[in-house]
Parts: structure tokens; sequence; C-alpha cells
């Protein structure tokens, strides 16, 4: 499997990438989100035109088979150095995200407001971190040198965050979590099924994260706290 992050990080460095914000590039596949116009970040999500390249749509299937879900977007970023960073946010779309992390070994932090606990990763090279929206994330710079980290970001997009984004109405909100649920094949089990889902393990506003594009994280540090211990 260490092979396939290889090939999946020599693949993307292929790919046309476009300047995105400060020490960030970005290329996105399939329907995204309207942007939000911010200083000194780029409206461009440089979206590319079907036919989608195979071993996009052949990682996409292997995180929808794991998760019995529905995906339709990508959104690739590409983090050049110790420099580039994710402001800390929450994602507007419904439901869950799963990111693939390939390149530099870079920290990561979750977080769950409502818990009050948090935890900081390393995504190691082929890691899988799967969340649901309402979880709090973001990844800070470094103090030494860093070489490029590239993510693959899966999402269920649906129609009015494409076309209006965070102006959606509330209407349009409900109508996109709507669209979300009735795309989902998980959410058709029963309740006994969705609680042996991978997806829901556990406790659903808890996270966790794989290596290998879909196998347990076996390297890298982490550090954690939750309500203020350590």
């Amino acid at each position: 499997m260490e092979n396939e992050a290889e090939d999946l990080y020599a693949f993307m460095l292929t790919l046309p990438w476009a300047d995105y914000c400060p020490f960030v590039k970005r290329v996105s596949f399939g329907p995204q989100m309207k942007p939000v116009p911010r200083a000194r970040r780029s409206g461009n999500t440089n979206t590319q035109k079907p036919p989608y390249p195979q071993i996009l749509v052949d990682l996409k299937e292997k995180i929808q088979t794991r998760y019995n879900c529905r995906l339709n977007s990508l959104e690739c970023h590409l983090h050049q150095n110790e420099l580039a960073k994710v402001n800390p946010h929450f994602e507007r779309q419904p439901g869950h995200i799963a990111m693939v992390s390939v390149g530099q070994p870079r920290r990561f932090t979750v977080e769950s407001v409502q818990e009050n606990t948090w935890e900081t990763l390393i995504l190691a090279p082929g890691s899988l971190l799967t969340f649901f929206g309402r979880i709090k994330h973001s990844m800070p710079t470094e103090r030494h040198a860093r070489t490029l980290r590239i993510s693959l970001i899966f999402r269920y997009v649906p129609k009015w965050l494409v076309k209006n984004g965070k102006d959606r109405t509330p209407n349009q909100e409900k109508v996109d979590l709507a669209e979300y649920e009735a795309a989902q094949p998980f959410l058709k089990l029963g309740e006994a099924e969705i609680d042996e889902s991978p997806l829901f393990q556990g406790v659903i506003k808890k996270w966790w994260s794989e290596t290998a594009l879909c196998r347990k994280m076996e390297s890298g540090g982490r550090e954690s706290r939750t309500n203020g211990g350590s």
C-alpha cells in the first residue's frame, strides 16, 4: 500500500494546479461550493472537466465502498512549504468529508466544540482522515522546513451550495440536506446496521484516522486533549 500512496503523489504532481492562497495551490473535480470572497484568496476553484482521471475515480470508489456512502466532489490542495496553513473552520456542506494526504507529513487538528475536545494528528503519506462538517479543523504552519504536502478532500456538495454558497437561504439549506440524505446509501440502513457502519463506529462526533488509503494509521505521532486533560 505504500507504493499506492507514492503513485498517487507522483500523479497529483502532474495536475494543472492554480494559485489559491499564499503557499497553497488548488485543483478541483466535480461540483464545488461557490467561493467565499476573502482577502488573499483566489475565487478560482480551478475545476477540471470530465472525464476524470481513473486513479482518482478508483480512490473515490474505494472510500465510497468502505463507508457505504456517495461522494460527488473532490477538492485538492498543494501545500508548498512550512508556511502553508489551513485556518480553523467548519465545513458548510452537510454530512462527512474524507481527506487523503500524500507527500510531506503535517500536523492537523480536529476539534469538537460541543464536547470541548481536540486532537492533533500527524497525517502520514497515504493517511485517510474522515470527520463530519461540524468538526472544526485546521493545519498550522511549521517552524522547520517542509516539502510538498497534497490533500485530496472528498465531499458530497449539493446544488444550492454550488449556486449560492454561504448565501443560501434557510429553505435552500433544508433542500441541500434532503439531497444529501437521499444520496447516501448508509442512511437507508436500519438503526442497528448504521451503528455497525465504519462511518458511525464509536460516537458520531468523534473522528478517526487511517493509513495506506484504507487501513489503520500505524506511523506518525499524535497528541491529544480531552476536556482540558492531556
